[in-house]
């Protein structure tokens, strides 16, 4: 699978094959060290997946709940295998819980 993910500065898609890749070149391109990092420093995340390819889109903007949220291809099963997704996946389902 490959993981695209959208810069915010300079805005610049980033092919990122997390098999062979790791998860490095990500955090790197979004200058955080974690899944976790990354939803502390974004009000916004939106995940959209096909069976090949997915889009994550970090972004500054609030929503009006002041909350986390994203987008799922219709497509997509959430049984992903792919490690970097799964941590994404249980960091995003972490940060709903805490959600009031």
């Amino acid at each position: 699978m490959i993981l695209k993910t959208m810069n915010y500065s300079p805005k610049e898609m980033v092919d990122y094959n997390p098999d062979t890749m790791g998860v490095e070149p990500l955090f790197k391109a979004m200058r955080v060290r974690s899944w976790k990092e990354i939803l502390k420093k974004f009000k916004y995340v939106s995940i959209a997946m096909t069976e090949d390819i997915a889009v994550f889109s970090p972004s500054k903007r609030n929503d009006k709940y002041k909350s986390y949220s994203f987008s799922i291809d219709e497509n997509t099963e959430f049984s992903l295998k792919d490690l970097a997704l799964s941590e994404l996946g249980q960091a995003l389902l972490d940060s709903f819980a805490n959600c009031k």
